[in-house]
C-alpha cells in the first residue's frame, strides 16, 4: 500500500472473525487520517528513549494513573485518553521502542469494559492469531476496532442541527 505521510502501512491487524478483537483495516481517507494522527503522537511523546535517569522527585511522586477508556466510539475521547497515557509513560520514562512490553503493561490498566475485553481476546488470549504485538500495533487496532463514526461526518451533522 501507498505511504501516507512518511508511514507505510503495512498488513492490517486482524485476528479470526468471531471475536471481539476483530478490526478491519482503515477503509478510507478518513480512517487514515486518523489512523495517521495517532500514530504521529504515539511517536512524538514516546517514540525516542529517553537520554538520561529518571529524576529524583518522580521516584517519591504519586503520578494519577490515566483514566480507563471502555470502548466507546468517539475520536476526540479517544484521542484525549491516549493523551493521557502517552503523557504518563512519558513521565515514568517508558519511551522508545525498548519499553513497548512496559506500556503494554500501562495500556491494559487503562483499559476497561469492551476494551479491556478486546485487549485480552486479541493480545493477551492463548488463541490470539498474533503472538507479538508492539505498543502502536495496539493502538492501532484498538482505533480500527473502536473508531467507527466518521467524526467529520458527525460535526458536520451537529453543525447543522445547532
Amino acid at each position: 500500500s501507498a505511504a501516507i505521510g512518511g508511514y507505510q502501512a503495512g498488513p492490517p491487524i486482524t485476528t479470526a472473525s468471531g471475536y471481539l478483537g476483530q478490526t478491519a483495516p482503515a477503509a478510507n481517507l478518513r480512517d487514515s487520517i486518523g489512523l495517521m494522527n495517532v500514530l504521529k503522537t504515539i511517536d512524538d511523546h514516546v517514540g525516542m528513549p529517553n537520554l538520561g535517569p529518571i529524576p529524583d522527585y518522580l521516584r517519591f511522586a504519586k503520578l494519577t494513573r490515566p483514566p480507563p477508556y471502555d470502548g466507546k466510539d468517539d475520536d476526540l475521547e479517544f484521542n484525549v485518553w491516549l493523551g493521557k497515557v502517552l503523557a504518563y509513560c512519558r513521565r515514568l520514562h517508558l519511551t522508545g521502542p525498548d519499553m513497548d512490553p512496559a506500556r503494554l503493561d500501562i495500556l491494559q490498566d487503562a483499559l476497561s469494559g469492551e476494551a479491556s475485553n478486546w485487549f485480552h481476546t486479541t493480545v493477551e488470549s492463548t488463541y490470539r492469531t498474533q503472538l507479538y504485538w508492539s505498543f502502536k500495533e495496539v493502538i492501532s487496532a484498538l482505533y480500527k476496532r473502536f473508531i467507527i463514526t466518521d467524526s467529520f461526518q458527525k460535526a458536520s451533522y451537529e453543525f447543522q442541527n445547532v
